[in-house]
C-alpha cells in the first residue's frame, strides 16, 4: 500500500482503471466458463441418454428372443464412441443379459437400482452413468446402462480456458494502451495544477495561473486555485503596504520609548537616591528620638524630685494655689517621664539588639503575666490561655506585646472583672494569636485609628496612659513580619489578633495547636 500511495496520480488512474477492467473481464470468463461447463454436462447427458435409447430400441428383440449374443453384438458397437467405458443390458429381474467394457482392465458395468422410473444420468465419482429403460410395443422388456468418462468435458474445459487466457491476455494489452491515452484526460489539467503549485512554492511567484480546460469537478478546482493566487497577491500588497508603515510606525515608537526608558531611569535614579537619603534620615531620627528619649529622662526624674520635696519641705507653708501648681508640675512631669518612656520602648522596637529564636509562645506569656502580676491581683483579672506553640520572635519584644494587650484588657474592663483569654492557630506557615477579652470594647470604625501613635479614644482624666502602647505593639509585630487587627463592639469586648511566622517544627507539623484550657492567675 505505502508503494501504491508513493505512485503518480497517472500511474494511479492508469492501474486503477486496468484493475477494473481485469477484474470485470475474469468475472465474465467465470460466469461464461460455468455456463459453458454446464452446458457441456448436459449435452453429455443427452448424448448418452440418446445412445442408450438406441441401444435400447435395437436390443429389444435380442431380450424377447433370448439371445444374450445378439445382445452382445449390439453393445460391442458402443466401440465406435470412445467416451463410452462400460455398457450393460439388464432384464427384468436386474440379472445382466450382455454386458460391454471398453479395455478388460476396466472394472464390470456397475450395479444399478433397475426402477421403473429410472430414466436420469447421474455422476459417479469421474463418470456420468445413464439408465434407460427397454420398451417393445409398449410393454418394458430390460433396462440399458451405458458409464461413460469425462474425458470430452475436460477437452471442453482446456480449451474454454486458452481461449478465455487469449482474450483476457489481447483485452488486457487493449485496455492498457486504452488506459495509458485517456487517463491523460484526467491527470494532464491535475499535473499541470500540480506543477503550478510548485512553481508557485519554489519562487513565491503569486502571479502564476493554472488553465482551465473543462467545466469538470477538475476545471472547478483550477478556477478555484487561481482566484486563491488572486486574493494571495492582494493581500501580499496590501501586507507589504502595511510592512512599510509598520516599519515607520515600530521605528517611531521605538524612539518614543527610548525617551521614555530614559526619564524612567532619570526617575528610579532619584528614587534610589531619595529612597537613601530616607533611610539614612529614619535611621538618624531613630537614633536621636533614642538618644534624646533617654537623655531627657534625668532632667525630668531631677525636676519631679526637687518639686516633690519642695513640697514636702515646705508643707503648709504654701498657700492652696502654690500648692495646687507644685501639684500640677508633679504629675506634668511624671507624665512626661512616662511619655518619654514609651517613646524610648517604642524606638527601641526598630533597633531590635537580640537576634530572633525559636521559644515556647506559652513561657514569653507567663513572663509577661509575672510583669503585670500586681495589676491582675489589684483588679482582681482572670487570664486563661491555650497551649501555645513554639515560635521564632525577639524574646523581650514578645512578652512586651504580651504584656501591653493583656494590660491593656485589664485597664479597660468596665464593671465587670476583667476575663482575659488568649489561644494560638497555626496555619498557612504562621501562628496567629488572640486576646479576648470582656472589656468595654468600642466602635470598630475605630479599629485602624487606635494602633496609631498617641491616638486616644478616651479622656485621659478617665484611663490613664500615653496612647503608645499599641503603637509599640504594631510595631513589634511588623519587625516580625506578621499583621495585627482587632474585632470590637461597644459592650462586648475586644479580640486582638497577631500573627508570627512558625518555628520550624511548627511548619514542618502543618498542624492546628490544639486547644487546652489552662487557668493562669
Amino acid at each position: 500500500m505505502r508503494r501504491l500511495a508513493a505512485l503518480s496520480i497517472r500511474w494511479k488512474v492508469t492501474l486503477a482503471s486496468m484493475i477494473a477492467s481485469v477484474t470485470v473481464l475474469a468475472v465474465a470468463c467465470a460466469v461464461f466458463f460455468a455456463h459453458e461447463l454446464g452446458r457441456a454436462r448436459v449435452n453429455l447427458g443427452r448424448s448418452l441418454q440418446v445412445r442408450a435409447d438406441t441401444i435400447g430400441l435395437v436390443s429389444a428383440a435380442s431380450i424377447l428372443f433370448d439371445d444374450p449374443k445378439a445382445a452382445g453384438e449390439i453393445l460391442e458397437a458402443s466401440r465406435v464412441d470412445p467416451g463410452i467405458v462400460t455398457a450393460a443390458i439388464y432384464a427384468l429381474d436386474g440379472r445382466p443379459f450382455a454386458t460391454y467394457r471398453r479395455r478388460a482392465s476396466e472394472e464390470n458395468a456397475p450395479v444399478v437400482a433397475l426402477a421403473a422410473d429410472t430414466m436420469e444420468g447421474r455422476f459417479v465419482g469421474d463418470r456420468r452413468l445413464v439408465t434407460r429403460p427397454i420398451d417393445f410395443k409398449g410393454k418394458r422388456v430390460g433396462f440399458v446402462a451405458l458409464e461413460s468418462d469425462l474425458a470430452d468435458l475436460s477437452d471442453v474445459k482446456s480449451g474454454f480456458m486458452l481461449a478465455a487466457l487469449l482474450v483476457l491476455a489481447l483485452c488486457i494489452g487493449i485496455g492498457w494502451l486504452l488506459a495509458l491515452q485517456l487517463q491523460r484526460l484526467v491527470t494532464r489539467p491535475i499535473l499541470a495544477l500540480v506543477e503550478s503549485a510548485r512553481t508557485i512554492s519554489r519562487d513565491r511567484d503569486y502571479s502564476v495561473r493554472v488553465v482551465v480546460r473543462g467545466g469538470d469537478e477538475i476545471g472547478v478546482l483550477a478556477r478555484s486555485f487561481n482566484e486563491m493566487l488572486e486574493q494571495v497577491e492582494e493581500r501580499d500588497v496590501e501586507l507589504e503596504a502595511a510592512r512599510g508603515t509598520l516599519e515607520h510606525r515600530v521605528a517611531a515608537r521605538t524612539r518614543e520609548l527610548q525617551l521614555e526608558i530614559g526619564e524612567r531611569c532619570q526617575v528610579q535614579a532619584t528614587l534610589v537616591r531619595q529612597t537613601e537619603e530616607l533611610t539614612r534620615s529614619n535611621a538618624d531620627l531613630e537614633q536621636f528620638a533614642y538618644v534624646a528619649s533617654h537623655d531627657l529622662q534625668e532632667p525630668l526624674r531631677i525636676v519631679a524630685s526637687y518639686t516633690q520635696l519642695l513640697a514636702e519641705t515646705h508643707d503648709g507653708q504654701l498657700g492652696p494655689d502654690a500648692e495646687k501648681y507644685v501639684r500640677y508640675a508633679v504629675d506634668g512631669a511624671l507624665r512626661m517621664q512616662n511619655l518619654i518612656s514609651d517613646l524610648l520602648a517604642y524606638a527601641r522596637v526598630a533597633r531590635a539588639p537580640a537576634p530572633p529564636q525559636t521559644v515556647a509562645s506559652g513561657d514569653l506569656l507567663s513572663r509577661a503575666l509575672d510583669n503585670l502580676q500586681l495589676t491582675i491581683e489589684e483588679s482582681g483579672a482572670r487570664v486563661t490561655h491555650d497551649e501555645l506553640p513554639m515560635v521564632r520572635c525577639n524574646s523581650s519584644q514578645l512578652v512586651q506585646l504580651f504584656q501591653n494587650l493583656v494590660g491593656n484588657a485589664i485597664k479597660f474592663h468596665g464593671e465587670r472583672s476583667p476575663k482575659i483569654h488568649v489561644e494560638a492557630v497555626c496555619r498557612d506557615g504562621e501562628t496567629e494569636f488572640s486576646v479576648r477579652d470582656n472589656g468595654i470594647g468600642f466602635d470598630s470604625k475605630y479599629a485602624a485609628k487606635i494602633f496609631v501613635i498617641f491616638q486616644r479614644l478616651h479622656a485621659r482624666g478617665k484611663y490613664s496612659g500615653t496612647g503608645i502602647g499599641l503603637a509599640v505593639c504594631k510595631k513589634i509585630v511588623e519587625h516580625h513580619g506578621g499583621r495585627i487587627w482587632v474585632e470590637s463592639r461597644v459592650g462586648q469586648g475586644s479580640t486582638f489578633f497577631f500573627t508570627i511566622p512558625q518555628a520550624a517544627p511548627d511548619r514542618e507539623a502543618k498542624e492546628e495547636v490544639r486547644h487546652v484550657g489552662v487557668e493562669a492567675s
